[in-house]
C-alpha cells in the first residue's frame, strides 16, 4: 500500500470558466492520501455563466499514471429565471 501525493487540482478543457472549485472545499490539492484513505474536491457551477459547458477536472498526482481527469458538463440555455418576489 502506497500513499498519493496529489500535487495539484486544476481545471482545463474547452470552458474551465464555467465551473468553480473553492479552495474550502478542496482537500485533495497538495494532500499526501494514505492508502484506503480520500480526499475531496467539490466543484460547482458558475452563477454568471449561462448555457451549455464542458471541460475536465485535473488531478497531477504520484506514483501512478498522471495526471488524471475527469468530465464537467452543463447543459441548459440559461440560469433559472429571477421569481415575481425578487423583481422590484
Amino acid at each position: 500500500n502506497i500513499a498519493l501525493h496529489v500535487a495539484s487540482v486544476s481545471k482545463g478543457g474547452s470552458d474551465p470558466g464555467s465551473f468553480l472549485v473553492p479552495a474550502p472545499t478542496n482537500s485533495c490539492d497538495g494532500a499526501t492520501v494514505a492508502a484506503g484513505d480520500h480526499c475531496t474536491v467539490d466543484v460547482s457551477f458558475n452563477p454568471g455563466a449561462t448555457g451549455g459547458a464542458s471541460a475536465s477536472l485535473i488531478l497531477t498526482a504520484a506514483p501512478g499514471p498522471s495526471p488524471q481527469t475527469a468530465p464537467l458538463s452543463r447543459g441548459g440555455p440559461a440560469a433559472a429565471p429571477c421569481p415575481r418576489s425578487c423583481r422590484g
